[in-house]
């Protein structure tokens, strides 16, 4: 063994440990870039939120300065409730709601610094684990069993770290929430397809409707959580072909109604938000114009109206209508916050880097080059996250 080979970078007994370890560095180290910017920054939003306490046009507690940007609506929302029609925009701070009510229900404090400070450990927590989950989801996908494997398995998890959402996966917003919920359910639905080769039809039926009923959380966190459902019309669609070539059988029926069910648990994400608020608006006095429409969606006019292998080939598709969104609509901010929550793209920065260390003609620095950059763009947009400056 050389010094260069994939075998001679892994030197890690406890690669879990090692995720660990680095995990909370750049945690600790990314908490003091944003909490160190002095004052309330550039935009003075996060003064306007009703703070009995110290004078927080001056000086804001630690909290707040993580209370930036949509968080300010989040924190708003969290605490009265969907009050303005453009907040039902938002669905992450129904999670953080049920946390308050929780902590008020035991007799704890309310108001926006501890559900702020909820927000922030939920978000290191939730991140933590979707590190995690990817980790386990490569295994899947990849194999665990030669050094290479476990070398991207190690690789793309550390980049999930220093992913370039940056402050936003600390914040209290819902993108680490989304990237735990939506990686976590990847990995069920890829070991569903373990389970089926496998032969453990109860154990695949279990795993397909779990997968199923975490994306649909992760819709109602973040509505492009929807897209991930997707696997299940492309399973759906595999499966018509296969009865109308190959006849009915019992198993393939009930694989059917399995795929549905998970089918249906993903679009309760974003359908149960959009009944609730078709009851605020629609059945009473308000009639708002989206009530009329063919299929009324609250959140189609906030957001028009108040503001502008096998397995790696499924896992693909999703990732793929992702990117035609990212490339048409969606502002780059977003596209970084959003990408958290994908696997694909860590895995194909570490593929070209394991080409670049098995291939002398290939560049071997490519994967050192961009963790760099996603390192040094994740520090520079927390100061700019702190300090309330675009772009952040």
């Amino acid at each position: 063994m050389t010094a260069g080979t994939p075998a001679a970078l892994l030197r890690l007994e406890n690669p879990i440990r090692s995720l660990t370890n680095a995990f909370w560095l750049w945690k600790a180290l990314l908490f003091i870039v944003v909490t160190a910017c002095p004052g309330p920054g550039y935009d003075t939003s996060t003064t306007l939120i009703p703070y009995e306490g110290a004078d927080i046009s001056t000086s804001l507690p630690w909290p707040l300065k993580l209370a930036r940007w949509d968080a300010v609506y989040f924190l708003h929302i969290a605490e009265n409730g969907y009050v303005f029609e453009q907040e039902w925009a938002f669905s992450y701070p129904r999670v953080l709601g049920f946390f308050a009510s929780g902590i008020r229900k035991s007799g704890g404090q309310g108001g926006p610094v501890p559900i702020a400070l909820i927000g922030v450990v939920l978000s290191h927590v939730t991140h933590y684990l979707s590190v995690l989950a990817l980790y386990r989801l490569s295994a899947n996908i990849f194999g665990h069993t030669t050094v290479t494997q476990r070398l991207i398995c190690f690789l793309s998890s550390a980049l999930h770290i220093i992913c370039p959402a940056g402050a936003f996966l600390s914040a209290p917003y819902g993108e680490s929430l989304f990237s735990f919920l939506n990686i976590s359910g990847f990995y069920l639905y890829s070991s569903s397809l373990i389970s089926e080769r496998n032969d453990a039809s109860t154990l695949r039926d279990l795993q397909v409707l779990l997968s199923g009923g975490l994306f649909g959380i992760a819709t109602l966190v973040r509505s492009n959580g929807i897209l991930s459902g997707v696997l299940f019309a492309y399973d759906a669609i595999l499966l018509a072909w296969d009865i109308l070539t190959q006849g009915l059988s019992h198993h393939k029926i009930r694989r059917l109604v399995i795929i549905g069910l998970g089918g249906i648990c993903v679009a309760l994400g974003m359908i149960v938000p959009q009944i609730q608020a078709y009851h605020t608006y629609c059945m009473g006095e308000l009639d708002r114009p989206w009530c009329g429409w063919t299929m009324p969606s609250i959140y189609t006019w906030v957001q028009g109206h108040y503001c502008p292998g096998s397995m790696l080939c499924r896992l693909a598709v999703t990732q793929g209508l992702l990117a035609v969104l990212a490339l048409t609509s969606y502002h780059i901010q977003i596209v970084n916050r959003i990408c958290s929550g994908y696997p694909l793209w860590y895995w194909y920065l570490v593929s070209i880097g394991l080409e670049g260390l098995q291939d002398p003609r290939k560049n071997h620095r490519s994967l050192a080059l961009a963790a760099q950059a996603m390192a040094a763009y994740a520090l520079i947009q927390g100061v700019l996250y702190g300090s309330f400056l675009p772009p952040a």
